[in-house]
């Protein structure tokens, strides 16, 4: 099963596996009590700091019609220009504060600012100056959601409550991260390039500020984990260390489900681990 952190939890409480309350609460016959199907999961909650620059940037290719030509033909026929590249061009792992033993923040720089539209399908809408923007997310965060069903219908949305910042160790983090953003912006190497900060500028002056900042502008990135845990107790986690469902034979999870804990980068390369690791297992037992 690899239908990720929200379709794996999903398929198994329509199949009757999870938690009993929830799964007959639906009308469905339980078949398999396990508890932490749906549960722990985990995201990286991502918020934007946008910057007006003195240098031309992807904003003027991409704000006018005649650059997202030129930029398309040159992709088309070269695979060469912006579309060849990452949105993120420069990126890194940083100590929100010297008393962090481990790197715990991640941020990103992009050459183009952008914000996305709120309306479903909306495209991305380059802002109408030349900018840029630094995003920045906490790497280990310790709020845990959950994902359950909502009808026995598989084509409706399941439940999901991501609970960001329901703890006091993330809410730190993210003040941490915000305010490291602005001392690498007031680097010499930024801040020559830079005419002020659009946003979130005067409106945060103090770690409040800052915490608010984020509880009303930050967003996921989309690295949703956990909510099929792998360990050796049936009542707290979902798969063994082979991959296995408690209590069924046959059925393994391969996804980013199985993360006990949210991994401090990008979740793309350890879920492709997971899967090479599903691959072997599966190659020897059947031999």
């Amino acid at each position: 099963l690899c239908a990720g952190a929200v379709g794996t939890p999903q398929l198994l409480e329509l199949s009757g596996i999870g938690q009993r309350r929830i799964i007959e609460q639906m009308g469905i016959t339980c078949q398999q009590e396990l508890p932490a199907v749906g549960e722990n999961l985990q995201d990286h909650l991502c918020a934007s700091f946008y910057y007006r620059s003195k240098r031309k940037t992807l904003n003027d290719e991409f704000g006018r019609w005649q650059g997202k030509l030129k930029a398309g033909l040159q992709y088309a026929f070269s695979r060469k220009g912006p579309l060849s590249l990452s949105v993120n061009q420069a990126g890194g792992f940083f100590h929100g504060s010297e008393e962090e033993e481990h790197a715990n923040i991640q941020m990103y720089f992009n050459p183009l600012s952008y914000e996305i539209p709120q309306l479903a399908n909306a495209k991305l809408a380059p802002l109408p100056y030349s900018g840029y923007l630094v995003a920045v997310n906490p790497c280990r965060p310790s709020s845990l959601g959950s994902c359950h069903i909502s009808s026995q219908n598989p084509h409706q949305t399941p439940q999901i409550k991501f609970n960001y910042l329901s703890t006091e160790h993330d809410r730190q983090e993210v003040i941490q991260a915000g305010n490291l953003v602005r001392k690498i912006t007031q680097a010499k190497a930024l801040k020559d390039i830079t005419i002020c900060e659009e946003k979130p500028a005067q409106s945060v002056q103090n770690d409040a500020q800052m915490l608010a900042y984020f509880q009303q502008h930050a967003s996921s990135i989309y690295h949703l984990s956990g909510t099929c845990k792998m360990g050796p107790d049936k009542q707290t986690s979902v798969v063994d260390q082979q991959l296995q469902v408690h209590g069924l034979q046959g059925l393994r999870i391969a996804d980013a489900s199985i993360f006990p804990n949210i991994t401090s980068g990008n979740i793309n390369a350890p879920t492709m681990m997971v899967a090479l690791k599903a691959a072997d297992m599966l190659l020897q037992a059947a031999t």
